[in-house]
């Protein structure tokens, strides 16, 4: 009896010990806001995250003040934060969106304002209402509330089945560097579980437990597991979209046939090979999301469907406010084509081959050694006919010996005159040789004719200039500048053009000119207006118009950016970039060369005076024709005319006599 007795005291003892656990949970849940609690496991996070360098800022749903309050005191005190803590209260109102969301925003800028202005920022958001952080997520997303090296702490209390739900849909969530500290209770125990997105891992997105805090045991990390891990290391093999046009040589898409017969297409280009080298590094593969036009192109970098356009676009301020750019890895110069203008044969041909100060040189040499000849000649002769006629014969003999003639009187008969016609003999031949062998060059490459080549010429020769659709950004630049042969460049560019269809226009109307990055310019010039023999109708300036950095626009806040620059960096300093390019328009001259050739074969050449190629492949040298030689035929002519002239004087004057 007794024993029964015991037995019933230790039941109704347990019972009451049950019921006063329980009450107490259930007054724990009912009247404990969960922040009063957040100081345990942020302590030890916050502490194994900042650095010196570091700012913490606190964002807070003002539902929870004054508890979030009294925890950012707490942290405050234990924090080493020494570039400050900064505090901001959000309030959301579902049933007054428009203006909650515009009042977020208006904070938000200037939370982002203060992180761009900090090395390094840890971001601290204190909120268990999923519509708040819904909010937060979207309008933070536009305000850009946390960049690529930002690290985000979200203090919650969440089911982990709407913690996951919510995570997955937001990219400030599931791609920045973010993770969750949620408080999850079971019975009367409770703990502090940390939780991040990896977009992706060897099974796809999912949610990872990073950690956890309990009472008793503190705060764990699992195994293999870090504090805001480096999700992009290894995408392992994950998708990656991406957008882009062929833009030559930088992006081009090339067709090939499969083992199975079957066609398929492959990306080329300097660009496109830069690609495919970080895809294969960071292990993704790239999916090409169609553009009608470039618009369409930077649309989907903006809307974040593309992560990135991998080919190069001009870093200008403008394009800055809607997207990202990656590493300055190109340097783009924006030049301008135009139709050369005819290079014609000229009778000064005869002239070019020497200098001004050479010609000038020579007739000085010549007059010297003409009177020092007919002195030493007349030095015996007493009257004063002789000594003319001695005068006469020096200098016809200087003149005659440069022009390769040999002496037509006498022979020099004492040891200082043959000195001198040694000397002069000697001057003459190395000047004739000298001259002869540059005249062949300028009669065969005649010296063009004056045309534009820097921006002040650009804008007075032409009327017309053409651009493609991305060249608005830089009209828009160009209007803006204060230098006014950009401002009037700006006036007179005209957009939309591709590149061949603007080149063909500026080559009919000479009146006209394209503007466009150089290297693509030049790659559509060696593949469309290539003649046989190896020349353009188009020549491309070469003052450049204006030199800008280039790289590829990327999403605003790409989280992998810094892996893309790594890589980039990498590929330039190797020097790889350059040698694809002289790849790719060596590539283009080739096929140029083969499609004349085809062309030719069928009859079907376009310029019926081109020279013909096999005489070019065989290195014969074209006939000289009548415009080449023009020179000497008006030498000629000239000197006949004035013969003819004395000729008349002479006879109408009795002095001509038979010699």
């Amino acid at each position: 009896m007794k024993a029964s007795t015991e037995a019933w005291v230790v039941f109704l003892l347990v019972s009451s010990l049950v019921g006063f656990s329980s009450s107490l949970y259930r007054k724990y849940q009912e009247e404990e806001h969960y922040l009063q609690r957040a100081d345990e496991p942020l302590k030890p996070l916050l502490k194994a995250t900042t650095r010196r360098d570091c700012s913490v800022i606190f964002v807070a749903d003002k539902k929870t003040d004054p508890y979030s309050s009294y925890l950012i005191q707490e942290l405050e005190l234990e924090t080493e934060a020494p570039h400050g803590i900064s505090t901001f209260e959000l309030m959301y109102d579902a049933e007054d969106a428009n203006n909650s969301r515009s009042a977020m925003s208006s904070t938000l800028r200037e939370v982002t304002k203060l992180r761009k202005a900090s090395w390094c920022v840890v971001v601290i958001v204190l909120s268990d209402d999923p519509v708040f952080l819904t909010a937060l997520a979207k309008v933070g997303l536009k305000a850009r509330l946390v960049g690529w090296p930002t690290k985000m702490l979200v203090v919650t209390r969440l089911e982990p089945a709407s913690l996951t739900y919510l995570i997955s849909q937001h990219w400030i969530y599931s791609l920045m560097s973010t993770m969750f500290v949620n408080l999850e209770v079971k019975g009367v125990s409770y703990r502090w579980v940390i939780y991040s997105h990896f977009p992706y891992s060897p099974e796809g997105p999912k949610e990872v437990v990073i950690g956890t805090w309990a009472p008793g045991m503190g705060f764990r990390l699992h195994t293999g597991q870090r504090l805001f891990p480096d999700k992009y290391q290894d995408f392992h093999g994950g998708i990656v979209n991406v957008t882009s046009l062929t833009h030559t040589p930088y992006w081009m898409e090339e067709e090939y046939t499969k083992e199975d017969g079957t066609k398929g297409k492959i990306i080329t280009g300097t660009d496109g090979l830069l690609l495919h080298v970080i895809a294969k590094k960071l292990n993704f593969t790239f999916y090409l999301m169609p553009a009608d036009d470039w618009d369409e192109v930077e649309r989907l970098v903006i809307d974040r469907e593309a992560y990135m356009s991998p080919v190069y676009w001009d870093l200008i301020p403008e394009r800055l406010e809607r997207y990202d750019m990656s590493f300055v890895y190109e340097h783009a110069y924006f030049a301008f084509s135009m139709v050369a203008p005819p290079v014609k044969p000229h009778w000064t041909s005869l002239y070019y081959p020497l200098t001004d100060d050479v010609w000038i040189a020579t007739l000085v040499s010549l007059a010297f050694a003409s009177v020092a000849l007919a002195m030493m000649l007349s030095l015996n002769k007493t009257k004063a006919w002789e000594k003319l006629h001695e005068a006469e014969i020096a200098i016809l003999e200087v003149v005659g010996t440069l022009l390769n003639q040999t002496f037509a009187h006498q022979h020099p008969d004492t040891g200082s005159t043959r000195m001198l016609v040694v000397a002069w003999l000697l001057f003459s031949f190395l000047i004739g040789s000298v001259y002869r062998a540059n005249l062949t060059a300028f009669l065969m490459l005649p010296k063009p004719q004056p045309r534009a080549e820097t921006v002040e010429e650009l804008v007075e020769a032409v009327d017309v200039v053409t651009g493609e659709t991305y060249s608005e950004s830089t009209k828009i630049f160009f209007m803006k500048s204060e230098y006014p042969p950009y401002r009037k460049l700006g006036e007179m560019l005209t957009i939309g053009y591709e590149t061949s269809v603007g080149m063909r226009l500026a080559e009919e109307n000479k009146r006209s000119s394209h503007v466009d990055f150089l290297k693509h310019m030049h790659h559509v010039l060696v593949d469309k207006f290539t003649r046989p023999d190896g020349t353009t109708s188009l020549y491309i300036g070469k003052s450049n118009i204006v030199y800008l950095p280039s790289s590829w626009p990327m999403s605003h806040d790409t989280p992998f950016l810094p892996h893309v620059d790594k890589i980039l960096i990498e590929a330039v300093e190797s020097g790889i970039i350059e040698k694809w390019y002289r790849d790719e328009i060596e590539k283009a001259r080739r096929k140029s060369m083969e499609r004349l050739r085809e062309s030719r074969a069928k009859g079907l050449a376009e310029n019926s005076e081109a020279i013909n190629e096999e005489d070019i492949m065989s290195g014969a040298i074209p006939a000289l024709s009548l415009a080449h030689l023009q020179g000497p035929f008006i030498l000629v002519v000239i000197g006949s005319v004035l013969a003819f002239v004395a000729f008349f004087f002479e006879v109408a004057c009795g002095l001509r006599c038979c010699r």
